[in-house]
């Protein structure tokens, strides 16, 4: 019964006649985050929360979920950069060792470039153009698909992602993506081509610059996706692969 309804009627009135009797109420064992999505989808300002055999335990208002809903947000903000919110207050043995494992996993991928590069050796040394122009390439498709990937975690975190739409996302993402490929692709492409003489060169890396933003744009929509139905966090998982990806088949198409 809201309070306001105890002044509204007369003394009289049975409790049974102004009670709502349509109330969803908050298990116990529910996620904070699912009970953030119930409140923003349903506009509660207030829920009770029961145990098992539906007896009152509590009640969570609005304010703690805003509460909850700014710290999760953070805490995936933070995921998405490697890093921890402890991190402002730890000691600096204890920053080092957590933000050791992702650089590790950078240092990895860069690895895994630079063999890339290594099996075009010969031809680097035959066009310096393109050693000048590569960089370009991977760096365009990387923040394509981090673009793509901070989308995702937010949508998969509110959950506002439903899986009967899946292939309408996808297929917007591989939209904008070609949009943007198209657009920096020619822009590209002419200033490759101003700045030495050589068309075919501007001509491969439009090809390429389109290839690696259209397969960021897949990669940034999907790996979220695929990284949440087999149990792991997104928000953590999502950033290195797609910078792996990106960087070993930008250069690859490119070379």
């Amino acid at each position: 019964i809201a309070l306001t309804s105890l002044f509204k009627y007369s003394d009289n009135t049975k409790l049974q006649e102004i009670m709502d009797k349509d109330v969803k109420s908050i298990p116990l064992t529910m996620h904070q985050e699912d009970v953030g999505f119930l409140f923003r989808q349903y506009s509660f300002v207030t829920a009770p929360v029961v145990d098992y055999k539906g007896r009152l335990v509590g009640m969570i208002t609005i304010d703690d979920v805003l509460t909850v809903m700014e710290e999760e947000a953070t805490e995936d903000i933070m995921k998405l950069g490697g890093v921890g919110e402890s991190d402002f207050h730890a000691s600096t043995l204890n920053t080092t060792i957590s933000r050791l494992r992702w650089l590790l996993v950078t240092f990895i991928d860069t690895l895994l470039a630079s063999a890339v590069i290594y099996q075009f050796q010969g031809i680097l040394e035959k066009k310096v153009a393109l050693a000048i122009l590569m960089p370009i390439v991977a760096a365009m498709g990387g923040n394509a698909g981090m673009q793509g990937v901070t989308v995702m975690v937010r949508a998969l975190a509110t959950h506002e992602f439903r899986t009967t739409r899946i292939w309408s996302i996808i297929g917007k993402e591989l939209r904008v993506g070609l949009i943007n490929g198209l657009v920096f692709a020619s822009l590209l492409a002419s200033i490759a081509s101003f700045w030495f003489q050589d068309i075919t060169l501007g001509l491969v890396l439009a090809a390429a610059m389109v290839f690696n933003i259209v397969w960021a744009a897949l990669a940034g929509t999907g790996l979220p996706i695929l990284l949440y139905r087999f149990g792991f966090d997104p928000a953590i998982s999502s950033g290195p692969l797609l910078t792996t990806t990106t960087d070993v088949l930008g250069f690859a198409v490119f070379l």
